[in-house]
């Protein structure tokens, strides 16, 4: 399932009343993320990181949690 679907999905779903927000923009900053980082591989990552904490109101070290969770749970 691709990343737009997934976010699609969990749109649904939180406005159906289940408690999901917090993943669904989790899974959100990844898409940005990623998404930007497909686009031009040579970007500046501390500052593509600096920017969705600004555009999201969290500390740097929050978007670092969320943007490598997934390596995390696979180690």
């Amino acid at each position: 399932m691709d990343r737009e679907t997934l976010i699609g999905l969990l749109e649904v779903f939180v406005t159906q009343g289940l408690p999901l927000e917090n993943f669904l923009r989790d899974v959100k900053i990844r898409h940005e993320y990623f998404s930007i980082i497909d686009v031009d591989p040579k970007v500046n990552k501390t500052e593509l990181k600096q920017k969705l904490a600004d555009k999201h109101c969290m500390g740097y070290k929050n978007i670092e949690q969320i943007v490598y969770a997934r390596n995390k749970r696979k180690g």
